[in-house]
């Protein structure tokens, strides 16, 4: 049907004339402006135990950017007067308040985010770094927080006896257990827009603050602060039709300067580095997303919001721009097999294949067209030199046809019965991500693909 030769050749120039690649910066976009900030003191002692702070979008060429941040507090404890005369009664009803605790039925992001949930697929389609990392920092914290109810219990067991350095440490642990608390609330699943999933809860605090009561009288305090900050980049535009489409996006943010006992969670997506002006965190997406990207990183810092996010100002955003206008008599074929069949993979298998099938006709006409030439130019008659020019080319139309019609036939089954098609339908140039995570879809396609090039 055509040299393989020749394949290789025009799939290249295909691949190659796409367009050229646009890099652009946008920085120096000013500071920060707060649109709105909730604060939450979940266990009553004046201090705030978790804050988030909404940023109005701001326009960074052809994105729509978007900061907000929460904050987490931990708090330490001391007590200031304690019952001397603690009793065996005492110290069960402690163990028992405890015990009540830990049995708060509370609805958790893992069973939220279960593989029945449609909503959590449909974030995890758009934003899925972003929410395994809030996940992975939500389960963490839950993890520690089942460790310090078991450590406080068994210390609870000692407190008839325990002089006040132990009662203290007591203290410290149930102060850590509303910490976790507090850093669970923040998590961008319960507060974030594009990420939230789960609905805020004291986990039943106030058996918490119960236990503490039964010991004494105790002031808390502040002592730092954990600081989630989430950026997400929107593409202004939607459009069917294709033009420059944004490839990749980086973020460059940067952190005030740091005091001592100040670290940043460094994240594999996330660079960071340390400037005498404060710390860099840069930021680069992976892949191209018509939706939109989200990224995270953390930091633990002595300072309060008020002084660590007084006058911040606003990341420099890059972005990465494809001219795609090439493909978009491949895209109006998706689109026009899509309406038709209602079958994502199907549809871009038409499109795709169609494609393939036109470029190595247009391919199969130059090679005829230049040895008929070059046989003219011999000195051969036009007839001579057509049928020569024309013998080249191996004709197998019947066997192509039915090769054609049983790809066609097992590509559709598959596609159709098979696969599951997304929910929402991507760009043409999120496609390959797509098909790479489709399991069985990918064989659908690529079936209904190699069926149209064959016809």
């Amino acid at each position: 049907m055509f040299h393989m030769r020749g394949t290789y050749i025009i799939l290249l120039v295909f691949l190659l004339g796409f367009g050229c690649i646009e890099d652009a910066t946008v920085n120096n976009l000013g500071n920060e402006q707060l649109l709105n900030s909730e604060t939450q003191d979940i266990d009553g002692d004046g201090i705030a135990d978790y804050s988030v702070y909404t940023y109005a979008a701001f326009t960074a060429g052809d994105l729509d950017v978007q900061r907000i941040v929460t904050v987490s507090t931990i708090t330490a404890g001391e007590y200031t007067q304690v019952d001397a005369n603690l009793t065996d009664l005492d110290v069960y009803n402690i163990d028992q308040t405890l015990d009540d605790f830990v049995c708060s039925d509370i609805t958790t992001c893992s069973r939220l985010c279960s593989t029945a949930s449609s909503k959590c697929r449909a974030i995890a389609e758009s934003y899925d770094e972003g929410l395994a990392r809030s996940i992975m920092t939500y389960v963490q914290d839950n993890g520690r927080l089942r460790s310090l109810i078991l450590d406080s219990r068994r210390m609870a067991k000692d407190l008839k006896e325990a002089d006040i350095d132990e009662k203290n440490a007591f203290l410290a642990k149930t102060r850590e257990m509303v910490s976790r608390i507090a850093s669970i609330n923040a998590n961008p699943v319960y507060n974030h827009p594009e990420l939230e999933l789960c609905s805020h809860s004291d986990f039943g605090v106030e058996y918490i603050i119960a236990a503490e009561n039964m010991v004494g009288n105790y002031s808390s305090s502040a002592s730092s602060y954990e600081y989630t900050v989430v950026f997400t980049a929107k593409p202004r535009v939607k459009s069917d039709e294709l033009g420059k489409e944004i490839i990749s996006v980086g973020i460059l943010d940067s952190i005030p300067p740091f005091v001592e006992g100040e670290v940043v969670t460094i994240h594999d997506t996330v660079e960071v580095a340390r400037e005498p002006s404060g710390v860099q965190v840069n930021w680069h997406s992976k892949m191209p997303s018509e939706t939109g990207y989200l990224v995270s990183y953390e930091y633990k810092s002595l300072k309060p919001p008020e002084e660590m996010l007084a006058s911040l100002q606003r990341p420099d955003i890059s972005a990465t721009k494809l001219d795609m206008s090439v493909l978009a008599p491949t895209n109006a074929i998706f689109l026009m097999a899509l309406g038709m069949t209602g079958n994502y993979f199907v549809a871009l298998g038409v499109a795709l294949g169609l494609t393939i099938a036109v470029l190595l006709l247009i391919y199969n006409i130059l090679i005829l067209a230049f040895v008929l030439i070059s046989e003219r130019a011999a000195g051969a008659t036009f007839t001579a030199g057509f049928r020569r020019a024309f013998g080249r080319t191996v004709v197998t139309w019947r066997s192509d046809l039915i090769i054609a019609l049983v790809f066609l036939a097992i590509g559709y089954y598959v596609s159709a019965f098979l696969a599951e098609s997304p929910e929402t339908t991507p760009a043409l140039l999120e496609s390959v991500d797509l098909l790479v995570r489709s399991g069985i879809g990918i064989l659908g396609f690529g079936l209904v693909m190699v069926g149209v090039v064959f016809v």
